[in-house]
């Protein structure tokens, strides 16, 4: 085989990762990870505006919801520029028509969007069990009992998220700072979400697919690709939208959908593809070449 004998050729030191990476585009293609990116993108899309309306409802409780959906916006951000308009017209479309308080209207609301939300949470984790290689062995309430404790967990983790976007420039503001220091201060609560969301994809590494001896790890290999690879890659996904192709002009007024969808596919991509890195680094690195070297 070619790999091989490029393997050969490679210093002790080197030859593992380049066989790790091998057996990882193996299991891309094997386990249609492109496929599966696109069935978790048509789930998210659909749990999109639902788990909004969630995030909104549930703030609505003890807050305004018309400062949840703001904020929203603001963190929209992160998305290329058409998936940003979209969310955040949406979102405070839904803040503008959620009332605030406790009432029997808001909980069914809150239960009806956490139920539909909980669909694409679902689409990860069968995903995440495909590339895995593992059966599910969970009865069907505790797949249920885990889909809704993680999709609760997302939702108040985004909350929380939110909500330090939100005040954490108020807090700065408070202590006096002004200037080049204010900024600089400012700029540092996207790392911290971004350690948030690393914290989250560890989360659905460690609980999502069922396995017989599951490792707790904060920081690895994959999950620490999956969350550059994703920052990485919206970015480039931004430049692409803004000023290579005008999807716009191209599908008219879905040319923002589109780029949602484009968005969600390259986000499911990268968190299934840093779990098959974290599976093929707990193999042994050289038993395969080992195994057919003569």
């Amino acid at each position: 085989m070619v790999i091989l004998s490029i393997l050969r050729r490679l210093p002790q030191a080197l030859r593992g990762w380049v066989l790790m990476a091998w057996r990882v585009k193996r299991a891309v293609v094997a386990y249609r990870v492109t496929m599966l990116a696109a069935g978790v993108a048509f789930y998210a899309m659909l749990a999109l505006f639902p788990a909004i309306a969630a995030i909104i409802s549930l703030w609505a409780l003890v807050l305004d919801p018309q400062d949840m959906a703001r904020q929203i916006g603001e963190v929209s951000r992160l998305m290329p520029p058409g998936a940003a308009r979209l969310v955040q017209d949406q979102a405070l479309e839904i803040g503008e028509h959620t009332q605030a308080g406790l009432s029997a209207t808001a909980l069914g609301g809150l239960s009806i969007a956490m139920f539909v939300a909980s669909k694409g949470v679902r689409g990860l984790l069968i995903g995440l069990a495909v590339v895995h290689g593992e059966t599910e062995r969970r009865t069907l309430w505790q797949r249920g009992v885990m889909i809704l404790a993680l999709t609760l967990g997302l939702v108040v983790t985004t909350q929380v998220a939110i909500a330090f976007v939100a005040l954490f420039p108020l807090a700065i503001e408070m202590m006096g700072l002004e200037g080049p220091l204010f900024t600089l201060i400012g700029l540092l609560r996207w790392p911290v979400l971004l350690l948030a969301m690393m914290a989250v994809i560890a989360v659905f590494y460690r609980y999502g697919p069922y396995r017989k001896t599951p490792r707790w790890e904060w920081i690895r290999v994959g999950t620490l690709g999956a969350t550059l690879l994703w920052l990485l890659g919206s970015g480039g996904l931004s430049l692409y939208a803004r000023h290579v192709a005008n999807l716009g002009q191209l599908y008219g007024s879905l040319g923002a959908v589109v780029v949602l969808m484009l968005w969600f596919w390259l986000s499911a991509f990268v968190v299934l593809l840093g779990a098959l890195i974290n599976v093929q680094m707990g193999r042994s690195p050289s038993a395969e070449f080992e195994a057919q070297t003569p």
